[in-house]
């Protein structure tokens, strides 16, 4: 989702120069105008500086470990190799942010703008592609563990490396196209800054909250009490082969990493909602702005945390992990 504004060129002007100027906006063009921002400033510097090299080296490893021999056997890895390379899009988009500030601090100026219709396309493009791809596959993940839990047998035709690939084509194609399309709608409005013009802003908010929000976090909610219930009645009834314990290992790692990204994008969906319903004057009175720049913030951390879940409660991972790093042990 990017700036937002009507064709106003004084009023959008006027918008840019106050508080609610983009600050943690989808074109991390980092303007600190006003002192009210200057929290959130430190705040994302703070914070981005120690999760950006976690983050980079995490999701890198991801990838590698996935591509190893063991991995490529569970249908699990087809979802967290593509995941990885969605947080990775987000860990680069926000290094964008980090390095204005950065050049804000030593230099003065921004040191990476978009200034062309162009430009301003392409970092839309892979802002929308990275929450799509990252949302949606989570709830690959979680949608796959709940009918291996539920339907050990049955999954096996459906939960398989060669059906997971499909799905992952899938859900990566719509995740292109739907970033396509709202790519094609932003503009440069010369001197200022990317918009949306005001005929494709509502439709953009509405279709942003519905596919990141509305419809993966109570589809995550619904298969995790779904995921979590099985396992308790499997461990009442003394359920203890060798083999499940394994699928349960994998399914609680695949639990905790949708619940933690639940946890960093409800604050997201909340504020964003009241962005869509509540009129632009208003939002400032409110401080959805700085609200909104928190949340962002939120997210970021999502991104860079997901390989560090998946080795201190995996037990297949870790061992991948381990074998990678120390091919003796």
């Amino acid at each position: 989702m990017v700036l937002v504004f009507n064709n106003d060129s004084d009023a959008l002007q006027q918008w840019l120069e106050s508080a609610s100027a983009p600050v943690a906006a989808a074109f991390v063009e980092k303007y600190i105008r006003n002192p009210s921002n200057m929290a959130n400033f430190w705040l994302y510097f703070g914070i981005f500086t120690v999760i950006f090299p976690f983050g980079l080296v995490g999701n890198i490893l991801t990838l590698i470990v996935m591509c190893t021999p063991t991995m490529r056997r569970r249908s699990y890895s087809v979802y967290l190799l593509v995941l990885s390379l969605f947080d990775l899009t987000m860990v680069a988009f926000n290094s964008i942010g980090w390095i204005n500030i950065v050049s804000i601090l030593v230099t003065g100026p921004i040191a990476i703008t978009f200034r062309t219709t162009s430009s301003c396309m392409a970092i839309e493009f892979f802002h929308d592609l990275g929450i799509m791809g990252g949302s949606w596959f989570i709830v690959m993940i979680s949608f796959e563990r709940l009918l291996i839990v539920h339907w050990p047998i049955k999954s096996r035709l459906i939960c398989s490396v060669n059906s997971a690939r499909i799905i992952a084509v899938f859900v990566t194609g719509f995740s292109v196209a739907f970033s396509i399309w709202t790519a094609t709608r932003v503009d440069y409005w010369s001197g200022y800054s990317c918009y949306f013009p005001e005929k494709d802003r509502a439709l953009d908010h509405y279709l942003s909250v519905i596919f990141y929000f509305f419809v993966p976090v109570p589809l995550l909610t619904i298969f995790n009490i779904c995921i979590v219930t099985k396992i308790f009645r499997s461990k009442n009834m003394g359920n203890s082969e060798r083999k499940d314990e394994n699928i349960t290992k994998v399914t609680i790692t695949m639990m905790i990493v949708s619940t933690v990204f639940l946890i960093c994008l409800l604050p997201v969906a909340f504020v964003v909602s009241l962005l869509v319903a509540i009129p632009h004057d208003q939002q400032e009175q409110l401080g959805l702005s700085n609200a909104m720049q928190v949340c962002e913030i939120i997210l970021a951390v999502n991104y860079c945390c997901n390989f560090y879940i998946y080795t201190i409660t995996g037990g297949e991972i870790r061992q991948a992990v381990v074998k990678l790093i120390c091919p003796r042990r």
